[in-house]
């Protein structure tokens, strides 16, 4: 079974999500952030769209539009800078990974309510980077995963997998349904 697969048993998709992403607009932001994004995280997108996971994170969709939500791309340059500020601030307990576009940096693509974001961290092809998930301090307390952005969710959700750095003490159970469509996006 694939991933994407065993993620919708464990959290069933929105029969119409919100913001898919086209080919095209992924074409546009590849561009724009010179990064080809990882096949799954786009099948990711294409199937849940924009929405929340266990009332708690959710992955972030670049095509969203939404008066609520901060826009993507301001999104992840904040995202980055806390990387960097915290690598500046306390060199000593700040994660030792550098931001992109450094080579190799961490680049954003889910977050936490409480601030935690998902990285990847873009050594090598785009198939073979792991997951770095960070606290909103950004400290050397992260927890690092080799698997794709929707193993990694699919065990997160399922229990399979531990994430120490993002999950609080009330997590589980997890609500009933899993996924969340965000109701209006404008």
């Amino acid at each position: 079974m694939s991933a994407i697969e065993a993620l919708k048993l464990a959290a069933p998709p929105p029969v119409r999500p919100l913001f898919p992403g086209a080919s095209e607009e992924w074409e546009q932001l590849e561009a724009e952030w010179r990064l080809e994004f990882p096949e799954d995280y786009k099948e990711l997108v294409a199937t849940y769209g924009a929405g929340h996971f266990a009332d708690f994170f959710g992955v972030s969709d670049p095509f969203c539009i939404s008066e609520r939500l901060t826009p993507y791309r301001e999104w992840v340059q904040l995202r980055l800078e806390g990387v960097e500020r915290a690598r500046r601030s306390y060199p000593e307990d700040a994660v030792p990974f550098a931001p992109y576009p450094e080579g190799g940096g961490l680049f954003p693509w889910g977050y936490t309510d409480n601030g935690g974001t998902m990285f990847w961290l873009t050594k090598g092809k785009n198939i073979d980077w792991p997951v770095v998930c960070l606290d909103v301090a950004c400290s050397n307390r992260y927890d690092l995963f080799n698997l794709s952005a929707t193993d990694f969710l699919q065990g997160w959700l399922t229990g399979r997998i531990s994430v120490p750095s993002l999950t609080p003490p009330d997590f589980f159970p997890l609500p009933t349904p899993i996924f969340i469509q965000y109701q209006t996006a404008q």
